[in-house]
């Protein structure tokens, strides 16, 4: 699972060497075991034999903002495995199979659970009670689990988030910033669980640039208005549907957010 850094390493910044992007999505071409495509792709897996396209930090922080190609570890471990991380949490550098990386990384053990990269099928990107999870400017897109944002459920450190109404609500890092509804959403434009952030026009008493964080809330539920409207000090929200009549994951269409109506 080890790398070494050097000229045209995986450590290195040179993405010059042996190694261009097919433009039809094929094999990356290989020069040495140790060079890498930039970049390649965790859904195409695209990287040579022995190898697999996996995300990572080239900048040595958590924070995952590239990809490259890493050699397969000789025991790889399947999606809903245990797995380890060498190095730190976003060097790219797991034990899972090349379907998966390693993911809810404890930062004091470097120890996670494989889970699998989102599928090139726009309409089937994960399997059923998956939702594909896109973070880091796309850099991240994996199958975590669907939620429920009224009864959470989900792994320590994350929350039921709605980070795209395409996939609806999943598991996704937690913030514990913003903790009551109508609090300025965080730097990151997040809400503790059970809350999501919505631009200030549409939260009563919101005047921060940023948003401010408002509850979820069950359009069926026959006193919804009534209660969201005693959220805020200010009065007028009501239960706003997130999806469209007919749209919305299975499961998730009854779920809105108590808001001013646009």
């Amino acid at each position: 699972m080890g790398g070494t850094s050097g000229s045209g390493g995986i450590g290195s910044s040179d993405t010059s060497a042996g190694f261009v992007v097919p433009p039809d999505g094929g094999i990356c071409a290989q020069s040495t075991p140790w060079e890498r495509c930039s970049p390649c792709s965790t859904a195409l897996q695209n990287c040579w034999e022995g190898t697999k396209c996996t995300p990572w930090a080239n900048d040595g922080t958590d924070r995952w903002n590239a990809t490259q190609c890493v050699p397969l570890d000789p025991s790889a471990r399947p999606a809903g495995a245990p797995c380890t991380v060498e190095g730190y949490v976003a060097s790219g550098f797991d034990n899972c199979d090349r379907t998966s990386m390693c993911w809810h990384i404890d930062p004091q053990t470097l120890q996670g659970v494989c889970v699998p990269f989102c599928s090139v099928d726009p309409e089937m990107p994960c399997p059923e009670g998956r939702a594909c999870l896109v973070l880091f400017d796309s850099v991240v897109t994996v199958c975590t689990a669907s939620c429920d944002p009224f009864l959470q459920g989900c792994a320590y450190g994350d929350a039921c988030r709605l980070l795209d109404l395409r996939y609806g609500f999943v598991c996704a890092p937690a913030s514990d910033t913003a903790t009551e509804p109508g609090d300025p959403c965080d730097a990151g434009g997040t809400c503790a669980p059970g809350l999501s952030c919505v631009s200030k026009g549409l939260v009563p008493g919101c005047t921060d640039p940023a948003g401010c964080c408002v509850p979820f809330c069950d359009t069926t539920a026959p006193d919804a208005d009534a209660a969201c409207d005693a959220v805020f000090a200010t009065p007028g929200a009501t239960c706003v549907p997130l999806f469209a009549p007919g749209n919305g994951p299975p499961g998730q269409t009854h779920v809105g957010q108590c808001r001013l109506p646009a």
